[in-house]
């Protein structure tokens, strides 16, 4: 484990530098400056670290911090949604874009304010979801057991 919080004095496991909270890229090199890992990520949640499970092989997972343990999973895909899902823009008309820097597949329900589903699809990471027929207003997107609030600008 490595923390990237600028701060060297506080011993070998704190990196000089910080990684941006909005999201940026950062790789692992050799003494030959060849690429090991690397790992682009979006905006980040709070006191939460990032593992490769399983341990050291898998894809990038957003979860709790595993102080000398072997990263072991966690209990569900949605968890795994509802760290890395991320859906722009917004507001928006006539489409919005699905990113999930895992690669896994969200099921994605839209609601109006008063809990009616007006949506329910499956997207893959870069997929769109047309929004041309909701009328203008605030909406609901429930993915990976987390909730997002949607502006519809349609005319």
């Amino acid at each position: 484990m490595i923390w990237a919080d600028e701060d060297g004095t506080q011993g070998p496991l704190h990196a000089n530098f910080k990684l941006s909270g909005s999201g940026e890229s950062i790789y692992i090199l050799d003494k030959n400056q060849v690429v090991i890992d690397s790992l682009t990520f979006g905006q980040q949640t709070a006191n939460k670290s990032a593992a490769r499970i399983p341990n050291g092989t898998g894809p990038f997972v957003i979860g709790d911090h595993t102080f000398g343990k072997n990263n072991q999973g966690i209990s569900s895909a949605e968890e795994i949604l509802t760290n890395t899902l991320t859906i722009y823009p917004n507001p928006s008309s006539g489409e919005i874009f699905i990113h999930n820097s895992n690669d896994a597949k969200a099921n994605i329900q839209i609601y109006t304010v008063n809990g009616t589903k007006v949506r329910e699809t499956s997207a893959e990471s870069g997929e769109t979801i047309q929004i041309q027929d909701l009328v203008s207003g605030f909406y609901f997107i429930r993915a990976g057991g987390k909730t997002y609030k949607l502006v519809v600008t349609n005319e």
